[in-house]
């Protein structure tokens, strides 16, 4: 699509696997219309309320499938766009037992 033309971008548990990132932030931008918005939801470290040993432990595990987490992606939306929602909570996945839990954001932003 030409620049300037699309209302909505959304990705999806996307941003952690891509190596050039900002790139992708960057060309979502340049997509959206004026005050259209950017939804991203994806898996992060919480600098807030996680502890040292459990941030380590998740990224190392996400690292073996190239997943890279880091509190960067969430800090570099809310410095690109207007923040419209926030949600930081903790869920479980598939092969991990129910009593470890791992950050994952919901973010809604608007083009400034």
């Amino acid at each position: 699509p030409a620049a300037g033309t699309v209302d909505v971008v959304s990705i999806s548990y996307a941003v952690t696997m891509i190596p050039n990132w900002r790139d992708v932030l960057a060309n979502a931008s340049r997509l959206l219309k004026p005050g259209g918005h950017i939804c991203v939801t994806d898996f992060t470290l919480d600098g807030q309320s996680q502890w040292g040993v459990s941030k380590r432990f998740w990224k190392y595990l996400f690292s073996t499938d190239h997943i890279h987490l880091s509190e960067e992606h969430l800090q570099h939306l809310q410095e690109h766009f207007e923040q419209t929602f926030l949600q930081v909570s903790y869920g479980t996945f598939p092969y991990v037992p129910p009593l470890l839990k791992c950050p994952y954001y919901a973010f809604i932003g608007k083009k400034k």
